[in-house]
């Protein structure tokens, strides 16, 4: 498989797109940059590069993440793709995802991720050791403890 371009999800998704960029040694990057705005869910657009060169004309697009819970942002970057590019193939890619979100995101050919975590806090004791999900909550290096926290426990409806 092979992609025209990659799309990481901005600032998290930035890690892991850059590096798969440079792994497969993709040269064009369509970073989106989204924020959840205080009191509002729905994450707004911050950036939407448009690119100049290197796109053909049905472009085969790696969609790049660092985490997916509900997948929310995920949906609003593939609308803003789709915007730009309407004929692209999508495809997905999240480092973790956590157990009980979506398995798959409308107009994606494939989602793939690395690992499976306890974000939602939903796996049970059994589901937890078979399926080899992480417990709790994961933090990347690049990510600031407290905002994390802060955003999950809105997320999941904690004040």
């Amino acid at each position: 498989m092979t992609f025209d371009l990659v799309a990481p999800i901005l600032r998290s998704g930035g890690i892991p797109g850059a590096m798969i960029a440079i792994h497969f040694n993709i040269v064009a990057m369509l970073p989106i940059q989204l924020k959840r705005l205080a009191g509002s869910m729905e994450p707004v657009e911050v950036i939407v590069t448009k690119l100049n060169w290197g796109v053909p004309k049905d472009p085969v697009i790696l969609v790049c993440e660092n985490n997916t819970g509900h997948g929310t942002t995920a949906r609003k970057a593939m609308r803003l793709i789709r915007k730009k590019y309407p004929t692209a193939k999508l495809y997905y890619a999240t480092v973790t995802k956590a157990y009980g979100g979506p398995d798959k995101l409308d107009g994606v050919e494939e989602y793939f991720y690395g690992a499976l975590t306890d974000e939602l806090f939903v796996a049970n004791a059994e589901e937890m050791r078979r399926k080899h999900i992480r417990p709790n909550t994961v933090l990347f290096p690049w990510e600031i403890l407290e905002e994390e926290v802060s955003e999950a426990n809105k997320l999941n409806g904690v004040a």
